[in-house]
């Protein structure tokens, strides 16, 4: 037999060298020697192990520790216990281990290093029956010939299901995780309905993860959810009954089982790709359903390691046996997928922490963050500097009449919009029919460079006749990127009316619900304040990039209409007709507009307002006021 390829090196967000070959030989470690250190022997026929070296370990996953410091309670995960000594018992019962534990300390629970541990060497071990995978196989009996209940849902289910069963083959496991409380005060999904209708309208993104329905299974799928406040069991059971053909329920959960279970998938089921899908290689693949399967994701729960804090300086590798490269095990690895391996970057000594990431994009919207895991990052919090999650959703709304040349401008958009990768958006310009158009757009902390679909919107809509003349003769050529100037100036404005408008949305709305934010629970409160500061940052830092573009377009061409152009973007960058004012004044600005309809004055006898003075850019600014205000200069 050839000697098996040595994984290639692996480094970390920092560029840290983590995994290098050679450094875990994956011939030597064999699953007899890893239960051995388990002191559990007796269970490595489980694992597929040998004394003559077959493989279990099939896919490892990196963890960091950071030497003796404790990361904060504030912006990582909603804890429950770690590595509880039942836990640790079940785990190693089935040849696994941990060799982590939970720090005591009073201001929380900590995963910390166990035992020393050497840099490459497995800190965790999990046999495949210790995991849970949530893919086709996991509550079967909730699909029917036509229905297709996605992953998700039915691990939500299947938690709802057995996290009230003492009984229940996972209950070490599930006695670990927070209780429903814990939830309550962290996830906005808890906040009332008052709330919640607010915050839609500051961060109207937010509305397809909060509203808890959109995560109940299909009602064709038998399970019953319902408020014990409004209907009995019976009653819900016999409405659902009733509607579905005398059939009978598969699952009956209230709205606080279900609502728990959907709290604990978020917060601590992973995508199985973050494991390589290297786990069940020997699942069945049914027949039924095979397109939905192909589409869903499917989820992995790790017991243990799932309670380990976020660290976006920590890192998935997938050494030693596997080549994230080439996407295939190494020769000689065993593939079957008997157990799951953690392996440390570093060596530590007892009582250093240990953390894990829990999504790798160091860009990902505080929005999800928050909604999936209950907490939301400082800009650099983990010691990035490249790292920001601030970002600002932007609804891009045009209607206009008709656009001239409609089929030759459609011509144009489709061949600029197929050069982006897994953009798939459907715009259409017809003769004689107004343009309208409503998409979302996001923003990240990297500013205008990242909605490149948007931009070619704007390029395209506002291409005039005689650019669209070129284009035509010009096939080669579209607009996927800087066109000529004027056409660039002309999309670039537009793009700073609808900044403008979201931070004005941003303003005004986060001023209509002040009375809810107070309510808020404290940590709620720091999470909505952090995304809707970012946001305000990130509508700064796209009014910049755009006031950059404009200056260095017109470096190329700066005829007299060109300049006009330029002068329409930068008033526009400039502008602000709605001024950012205190919410006690945009309250007292709306009495006086609806006072004047009336023919009345809102001002009260004895009342003193502070004066208002418009700035020379006519920045209304109060004189009682203190600190910057928000307009968009530097």
């Amino acid at each position: 037999m050839r000697a098996a390829r040595a994984p290639p090196a692996t480094r970390n967000l920092a560029g840290e060298e983590v995994c290098r070959p050679g450094k875990i030989d994956h011939r030597k470690v064999t699953a007899a020697s890893l239960v051995g250190r388990a002191g559990d022997r007796e269970n490595m026929a489980r694992f597929g192990g040998t004394a003559g070296g077959r493989f279990a370990l099939v896919c490892s996953v990196l963890l960091v520790a950071r030497a003796n410091e404790v990361v904060g309670a504030d912006g990582n995960i909603i804890m429950g216990e770690v590595a509880s000594p039942p836990l640790v018992e079940w785990i190693s019962g089935a040849g696994g281990f941990l060799r982590f534990s939970d720090t005591g300390s009073e201001d929380g629970p900590h995963a910390v290093a166990s035992e020393a541990v050497d840099a490459g060497d497995p800190i965790a071990m999990l046999p495949a029956d210790r995991v849970i995978l949530a893919d086709y196989h996991l509550m079967e009996e909730l699909h029917t010939a036509e229905t297709y209940v996605p992953n998700f849902q039915r691990l939500c289910v299947f938690l709802a299901t057995e996290l009230g069963n003492a009984d229940s083959e996972w209950a070490p496991y599930f006695q670990t995780l927070p209780k429903p409380a814990a939830f309550e005060g962290k996830l906005p999904q808890y906040l009332d309905d008052d709330a919640k209708a607010a915050l839609y309208k500051v961060l109207p993104k937010f509305k397809e993860d909060l509203d808890w329905e959109n995560f109940y299974p299909p009602g064709e799928a038998g399970v019953v959810i319902y408020d014990p406040e409004i209907d009995s069991r019976a009653d819900a059971v016999s409405e659902w009954v009733s509607e579905n053909e005398d059939r009978t329920p598969t699952a009956v959960f209230t709205t606080d089982e279900y609502h728990y279970a959907v709290s604990v998938a978020r917060t601590r089921a992973f995508p199985r790709e973050k494991f390589h899908d290297c786990l069940f290689k020997d699942r069945a693949e049914p027949e039924a359903h095979a397109e939905e399967r192909a589409a869903d994701t499917e989820y992995v729960m790790v017991p243990g390691t799932d309670a380990l804090k976020h660290d976006s300086s920590a890192g998935l590798t997938a050494c030693p046996g596997w080549n994230d490269e080439e996407g295939t095990f190494a020769e000689g690895v065993e593939e079957e997928g008997k157990a799951l391996v953690l392996t440390m970057p570093a060596a530590v000594t007892a009582g250093d922490e240990v953390a894990q990431r829990h999504f790798e994009d160091i860009r990902k919207c505080n929005y999800y963050v928050w909604s999936t895991w209950g907490y939301s990052i400082e800009p650099g919090q983990f010691g990035n500097e490249e790292e920001n999650h601030d970002c600002l959703f932007q609804t891009f709304s045009v209607k206009t009449s008709p656009p001239k040349k409609a089929k030759l401008r459609q011509e144009v958009f489709d061949r600029s919009i197929a050069k982006l990768e897994g953009v798939d958006i459907s715009v259409k310009f017809q003769e004689f029919v107004d343009f309208s158009i409503s998409l979302e757009g996001l923003f990240t902390s990297e500013g205008l460079t990242n909605d490149h679909y948007l931009m070619i919107i704007a390029r395209a809509l506002l291409l005039n006749e005689r650019e669209l003349n070129y284009l035509k003769e010009h096939p080669e050529d579209d607009v996927s990127e800087f066109f000529t100037v004027a056409n660039e100036l002309r999309a670039m404005n537009l793009m700073a009316k609808l900044v403008n408008e979201a931070e004005d949305v941003l303003n005004r709305q986060g001023c209509a619900m002040h009375d809810e934010i107070e309510a808020m629970d404290p940590d709620m409160k720091a999470h909505y304040k952090r995304i809707v500061d970012g946001s305000y940052r990130v509508a700064t830092r796209v009014r910049k990039d755009i006031s950059t573009a404009a200056l260095d377009a017109v470096i190329v061409d700066s005829d007299v209409a060109t300049r006009k152009l330029l002068r329409k973007v930068m008033d526009e960058v400039m502008r602000v007709d709605k001024p950012l004012l205190p919410c006690a004044l945009l309250q007292y600005e709306n009495e006086q507009k609806a006072a004047a309809k009336k023919g009345k004055t809102a001002d009260k006898e004895g009342e003193a307002m502070p004066k208002l003075k418009p700035n020379k850019q006519g920045v209304v600014r109060s004189e009682h006021r203190t600190g910057q205000d928000r307009t968009g200069q530097d």
